[in-house]
């Protein structure tokens, strides 16, 4: 009852303010128009130009100053925004992308791309392992795929794609920009973004450091609590504060020449481990990841009917993460007393080296036709382990010592795939529009997979559409469920099948001047979903398993915006989704209901304020689980900017969760607690621009 009064007051509010805006011209409304109602022009959905509107996908694209003026402070805060869309928070403390009801913990069933570039990591799988928290300062436009795309992109591509798309020096007009950012715990950022457009050249690059205490919510209970109580020890650092430091590094440089493009990007990032490996709080746990890639492509156009795509690329991963497991003064079951607490130090290093070409051929007859091939050479090196404590007794080794070679936790290894593609997209009609395409992946550790997409997209009128896609998407399995090993916990299986799911949509939109709708249904059905099977015996660890059985997904999502003015707009949208397992139970952890709504309302020439509203339904617990359900939560952020107090100044002012809003994120079964998440926070940035 509470939470929809808050609702209400909150709609209320929003009325009042859209009917106090003023007119204005039509030119500037229909620039905005065009970001609003999604006429856009893309590649994402076929890898050939698109409008968003008549792309054979459910497509989603935030502008990069539509997301700076809510205030977000990476661009997860903005896909939140989205319908069907959630952002949650799994172990140590890494925030994932949760489209239409799929949650993992790495979100390895999202495609996480940069300018185009693919940059899920081989061992975990997923895109967010380091890149949870890219900065948005040097996004010029978010584009969001809801749905499956292996048919084009292969593994990851399995519920959707993400892809970011940087400023280049052709947005920026020769400007440069010094950003400096403040706010709650400690938290400081400091950004310098650069472009410079010759006639024939440009280049743009971007260089952030980033340092933050991190919140400071409190654990009033965790595993060792337990353990204190079994063997009379009083090593538990509980009530303390959660271990969620940050320090970033980011740098970035893009050179394009005619139809020739160079993307580079280097993250480097140092934190703390939330509430650690098994949720137990700890002093010393540090997490010390660095990410690269350099990635070239080149478009050669032989003709008018001809063109050839070339793109080349490398890219790097290292993880170096040490865990203190248990803090010091931990006991085990032996009575064996750790000084320095349990110590579990790992690291590893993969690098990948892939070459994608493709050709499209423009026909009167047989339409628009794409055909490619891909070929990927990933290594795993630099596979070790220092520890102090066996990993299956658990007894007490004396110092950390380096035990690769006896009890390694993975292994080097190397990982060879092959593509094949082809995609037609021809014209039934002046206003039918058919998208066919269908795409073999082959692996040398697990084997091939073959993937089709259909997709059909009628022009109804001018202002409206109607689609009806179905594709089919697959998940590799990861280094980890593959090799793991020598953990008392989880094993590998190297004879694990990939994850396969069948989606169906219909969806229509219609635009007419002012407002914009969209309405969807969509129905995913997955099969092979892979998870930590049951132990074969008390002391084993539990391998990773091919579930046999189909878990369903389906739901509904409405999307509506309003232009107001040629700087004033409001929008609002619901998702809902249900869910039947293998055994005709609900999914955990997902709520059925989503929703978000606010409104940009711009005053004068100079000031934009932006109250955004997030509205998550309760969520149900595991089989099992004897926990209360996790009760439904409202986030209310605010932001203002404004512009121009001085020449190039744009000043930012937010507050994050404005009604101080207690909730927490699902922690798994085995845990005490669940993750609790911020309360009220205040941001300030400034960007100068010269």
């Amino acid at each position: 009852m509470i939470l929809l009064k808050k609702i209400r007051i909150l709609l209320a509010g929003i009325f009042v303010m859209s009917l106090i805006l003023p007119a204005s011209s039509q030119t500037a409304e229909e620039q905005l128009q065009a970001i609003l109602f999604q006429d856009l022009p893309i590649t994402l959905a076929t890898k050939t130009d698109k409008t968003v509107s008549s792309a054979p996908s459910t497509i989603s694209v935030l502008s990069g100053d539509e997301i700076r003026k809510t205030g977000a402070l990476t661009y997860m805060d903005a896909l939140r925004l989205l319908p069907g869309v959630e952002i949650s928070l799994a172990r140590f403390g890494q925030y994932e992308i949760v489209i239409r009801g799929i949650k993992t913990n790495g979100s390895e069933k999202v495609l996480l791309m940069i300018d185009g570039h693919a940059v899920n990591e081989a061992f975990f799988g997923g895109g967010t392992t380091l890149l949870d928290d890219l900065t948005v300062d040097n996004i010029k436009q978010i584009e969001v795929i809801r749905g499956p795309g292996s048919a084009l992109y292969g593994a990851n591509a399995f519920i959707g794609i993400v892809n970011i798309v940087t400023l280049k020096a052709k947005d920026l007009n020769g400007k440069q920009s010094v950003i400096l950012q403040t706010g709650s715990w400690n938290t400081n950022k400091t950004g310098v973004l650069f472009g410079k457009q010759t006639e024939d050249m440009g280049i743009s690059g971007y260089f952030e450091y980033f340092d933050s205490d991190g919140s400071d919510d409190i654990i009033t209970s965790d595993l060792q609590t337990v353990f204190d109580g079994l063997t009379g020890s009083n090593a538990s650092l509980t009530p303390g504060e959660i271990n969620f430091y940050r320090e970033r590094y980011d740098a970035g440089l893009n050179l394009e020449k005619g139809d020739f493009s160079l993307n580079t990007r280097y993250v480097s990032r140092d934190r703390g481990d939330y509430i650690g490996l098994v949720y137990a709080l700890n002093d010393t746990s540090s997490m010390d990841l660095q990410q690269a890639y350099v990635n070239a492509k080149y478009k050669q156009e032989l003709s008018d009917i001809l063109t050839l795509n070339y793109d080349v690329y490398y890219d790097y991963f290292n993880e170096d993460v040490l865990f203190q497991v248990f803090p010091r003064g931990y006991t085990n079951f032996l009575g064996e007393v750790f000084p320095e607490g349990y110590i579990y130090h790992l690291f590893l290093t993969n690098q990948k080296t892939g070459v994608d070409l493709n050709t499209e051929i423009k026909t009167n007859r047989f339409g628009n036709i794409l055909v490619g091939a891909l070929y990927e050479y990933i290594d795993q090196f630099n596979v070790g382990i220092d520890m102090n404590a066996h990993p299956y007794t658990g007894a007490y080794l004396g110092s950390v010592r380096d035990v690769s070679d006896t009890w390694n936790w993975n292994k080097e290894l190397v990982r060879k795939i092959w593509a094949l593609y082809i995609q037609d997209q021809f014209n039934l009609t002046d206003t039918v529009n058919l998208t066919l395409g269908i795409r073999h992946d082959n692996y040398d550790d697990f084997g091939g997979t073959t993937n089709p997409r259909l997709g059909f997209v009628w022009k109804l009128t001018e202002e409206s559409n109607l689609k009806i896609l179905y594709g089919s998407a697959f998940r590799a399995p990861n280094f980890r469920e593959l090799y793991d090993r020598n953990n008392s916990s989880t094993v590998g299986n190297p004879d694990l099948d990939p994850e396969t799911i069948n989606s169906y949509e219909i969806s229509a939109d219609y635009k007419f001047e002012s407002l914009y709708l969209n309405a969807g249904l969509f129905r995913n059905e997955i099969e092979d979903i892979i998870v930590e099977g049951p132990r074969p015996a008390p002391n084993d660890p539990s391998p990773f398993i091919n579930v046999s059985g189909e878990t369903i997904i389906q739901g509904v999502e409405l999307e509506t915006k309003y232009l107001l003015n040629d700087r004033s707009y409001t929008f609002a949208n619901y998702s809902y989704q249900e869910s039947e397992d293998i055994n005709g139970g609900e999914l955990p952890d997902i709520p059925a209901h989503k929703g978000n709504m606010g409104i940009n309302w711009g005053i004068r020439e100079m000031y934009d304020l932006t109250p955004t509203l997030s509205i998550m339904g309760p969520r149900k617990r595991a089989e099992g689980d004897t926990r209360d359900d996790l009760d439904g939560f409202l986030l209310l952020n605010l932001n203002l900017n404004i512009r121009e107090p001085l020449p190039g100044l744009v000043i930012s002012l937010s507050i994050i969760n404005l009604l101080d809003e207690e909730y927490a994120e699902p922690g798994t079964p085995t845990n005490p607690d669940d993750y609790p998440q911020p309360g009220i926070s205040y941001w300030g940035k400034l960007n100068l621009s010269f």
